[in-house]
């Protein structure tokens, strides 16, 4: 059972630990959010290598598939 509220200051505590309790909820999901995004941004590096290497190679093998 929640306790009742008796005065404005024990409102006001109340209502400052709720807003400080969202702040570090809101602090923890920006720090996944970030981790994500560094993450999108090396597998979108890596699909830029790969795409590099692949070109090169598609035309090598066309050559090939033309001699043969």
């Amino acid at each position: 059972m929640t306790k009742k509220i008796t005065t404005v200051e024990e409102l006001a505590t109340m209502t400052q630990e709720e807003f400080l309790a969202t702040g570090k909820t809101l602090d923890a999901i920006t720090g996944t959010l970030h981790t994500v995004v560094d993450t999108l941004d090396l597998i979108r590096a890596d699909v830029h290598d790969i795409k590099l290497t692949l070109g090169p190679l598609v035309r090598q093998v066309a050559v090939m598939e033309e001699k043969v």
